[in-house]
């Protein structure tokens, strides 16, 4: 009974000393873990800069967010900074991808985003938070930007909104009009051609008319022609000894009196050889008639007479001539 009694007053006695044992331990164990706290804050490193910290209204500006490692563990990140679209009065204009850091044996990261605004002032970014795999979240330190609005009052060339001018549709394409002034010049053209055509006729020299004569009526007219030799009218006698044989032989050859000599004979010569009787004979009164006429020489009435005669046996020739009937074909 003396050893029991003595046994717990040994363990009353020493329970003082194992609540300050306990109370020891767990002091060591808190000032662990808050050594190790600070061994993982030191592990990594963020930071976050802008490329200028005053901008006009609208200009725009570069944050840069870096995480860098402090010593040769790897970064565990397990949320990158989440930066909204808009926020505190800014606009992300752009981001680039995240990129990579060779530090020593490990990497880091950085990534730079294009910011702008709108609204002038002094504005704030706040600071943008970070997660690693650990449960660690961390912050960066907030930045002020001051933002400055635009002096227009050197602006110069200023005006005042306007209204809206409608544009006008263009008129649709009147073809009917069209068409009708085509044929009025078509038509007007065509009328201006007929009226060259008549001036430019009026200026050549007209085919003379002549009466179709028989051959009878043409002898009696060579017949006539012995009054101008009693008159010793030789130059008139020739001339219409001349007029009366070409217009005779026109009604078959279709040519004008009024065409020279030597464009008759050309003629001529289309429908006879130069060897022909008819054509030597008419060559030859022609010649003679062109010398009388033009006074080159004089002649006797009996070449006057014979003149008459020839002219009145080559009518009948070429009268005979043309109208010799056509063989028959078998």
């Amino acid at each position: 009974m003396k050893n029991i009694l003595k046994n717990i007053t040994d363990l009353k006695r020493s329970i003082p000393n194992c609540f300050y044992l306990i109370q020891w331990t767990k002091a060591t164990a808190l000032i662990v873990i808050f050594l190790l706290s600070i061994h993982q804050l030191s592990a990594q490193k963020i930071s976050a800069t802008i490329s200028r910290d005053k901008i006009s209204i609208g200009e725009q500006f570069e944050l840069k967010l870096k995480v860098e490692p402090t010593s040769n563990n790897a970064l565990l990140i397990d949320k990158w900074f989440a930066i909204l679209d808009t926020f505190n009065t800014f606009l992300v204009v752009k981001r680039q991808p995240i990129d990579t850091l060779r530090i020593a044996s490990t990497q880091g990261y950085q990534q730079i985003i294009t910011l702008t605004s709108f609204d002038s002032g002094s504005h704030e970014l706040l600071g943008f938070p970070i997660e690693f795999k650990n449960q660690l979240t961390l912050k960066t330190k907030p930045l002020t930007i001051i933002v400055k609005s635009v002096n227009l009052s050197n602006v110069q060339d200023y005006h005042d909104i306007k209204d809206i001018i409608e544009e006008e549709e263009p008129a649709a394409t009147n073809w009917q009009f069209i068409v009708i002034v085509a044929l009025s010049i078509l038509i007007l053209l065509w009328i201006m051609n007929i009226i060259i055509k008549k001036i430019k006729g009026k200026r050549k020299n007209p085919i003379a008319k002549h009466e179709v004569k028989s051959m009878k009526t043409i002898l009696q007219e060579l017949d006539s022609l012995e009054r101008f030799i009693a008159d010793k009218n030789y130059q008139l006698l020739y001339t219409e000894l001349s007029t009366i044989c070409k217009n005779y032989l026109g009604n078959y050859l279709h040519f004008s009196q009024s065409n020279t000599t030597a464009e008759f004979l050309t003629i001529l010569s289309n429908h006879f050889s130069e060897n022909h009787p008819i054509y030597q004979e008419f060559k030859e009164m022609l010649l003679q008639a062109d010398a009388i006429k033009f006074a080159k020489s004089i002649p006797t009435d009996t070449t006057c007479h014979s003149s008459i005669k020839m002219a009145k046996e080559l009518i009948i020739a070429l009268t005979n001539y043309f109208n010799k009937p056509t063989a028959d074909v078998i």
